[in-house]
C-alpha cells in the first residue's frame, strides 16, 4: 500500500497521533511480544485507546480491512446459495443457464476470497 492509501485507512478507522499527551509511552504489541518499545508519544499511533508503533497500527487496519472483504464475499457466497435454491424449488427451462452462470459467479468469489490476505 502506499502512502495516500495508508492515509485513508487512517481517517476510515479514526487513528491519530496523540497532540494532547506527551512524554513516553510504549506500542502496545511490541510491548506484548517483549520488544523494547518506549518511544516519544509523537512517534506512536492511538487507536482503540491504545498506541501502536507504525508497522503495528498498519497490520491492525490492513486485517480489519481484509475481515470486512472476506465478510461481504461471504455474504455475497450465501446469498447466491439462496437463489440457487430457490431456483431448484421452481424449476423452468432456463434452470441450467442461470446455474452455470450463478455457480460461475460463486466461484469468482471464492478465488477472490483465497487473494484476500
Amino acid at each position: 500500500m502506499n502512502k495516500e492509501e495508508i492515509n485513508k485507512l487512517f481517517e476510515k478507522y479514526k487513528v491519530r497521533i496523540p497532540k494532547e499527551k506527551q512524554g513516553q509511552s510504549e506500542c502496545k504489541i511490541c510491548k506484548e511480544n517483549h520488544k523494547y518499545s518506549l518511544s516519544w508519544t509523537c512517534f506512536l499511533y492511538e487507536y482503540e485507546e491504545h498506541y501502536y508503533c507504525y508497522e503495528h497500527i498498519v497490520n491492525i487496519l490492513l486485517q480489519q480491512e481484509n475481515k470486512k472483504y472476506k465478510e461481504a464475499i461471504d455474504k455475497a457466497i450465501n446469498d447466491i446459495d439462496l437463489v440457487i435454491e430457490l431456483i431448484k424449488k421452481q424449476p423452468t427451462e432456463d434452470d441450467s443457464w442461470i446455474l452455470y452462470r450463478l455457480n460461475g459467479f460463486k466461484n469468482i468469489l471464492k478465488e477472490s476470497y483465497k487473494e484476500v490476505k
